[in-house]
C-alpha cells in the first residue's frame, strides 16, 4: 500500500498515511507524479523533538517565519495503543525537518526553544 500524496510504501495492512492522513492506494493506483513535485527538496533535520508541547510549538514558531516544514514521524506516535503520554517509545523522537535553503533561518528561530531543554539545534 502507498500514500498517494507523500508516496511513503506501508505494510498490507494499514488503511492510511501516519504522515498525510489520506487513505492508502495500491501502487497501481498511484496518481502520475507532477513535474514540480520531481525535484528534490534537499531536507534537513534541524531538531529531534520528543514532547509533543515542544513539537506543537516548534511547527508554530516555523509557521510564523514562513518556513515550511515537515515533522517526521508525528503521525506514527499515536500507533501500537500507547498514545502521547510524552512520545511513543517503540518509534522514538519526531525528526523536524525544513528544506537546506531554510536551515539557517529555522535553527534561529527555534534557537530559545531548543536552549530552554537544553538540547541543539
Amino acid at each position: 500500500m502507498f500514500c498517494p500524496r507523500c508516496r511513503a510504501e506501508y505494510l498490507p495492512d494499514v488503511a492510511e498515511c501516519a504522515d498525510c492522513g489520506v487513505p492508502l492506494v495500491h501502487e497501481d493506483a498511484l496518481p502520475p507524479v507532477p513535474a514540480a513535485d520531481t525535484e528534490d527538496l534537499d531536507l534537513v533535520t534541524i531538531v529531534e523533538l520528543t514532547d509533543a508541547g515542544r513539537l506543537a510549538l516548534a511547527k508554530s514558531l516555523l509557521d510564523d517565519a514562513d518556513i515550511p516544514s515537515l515533522a517526521r514521524g508525528d503521525g506514527l506516535q499515536d500507533l501500537f495503543g500507547l498514545g502521547r503520554i510524552s512520545f511513543n517509545p517503540l518509534i522514538g523522537a519526531v525528526k523536524m525537518q525544513v528544506r537546506r535553503a531554510d536551515e539557517a533561518r529555522a535553527r534561529e528561530v527555534l534557537t530559545e526553544l531548543l536552549e530552554e531543554d537544553g538540547a541543539e539545534a
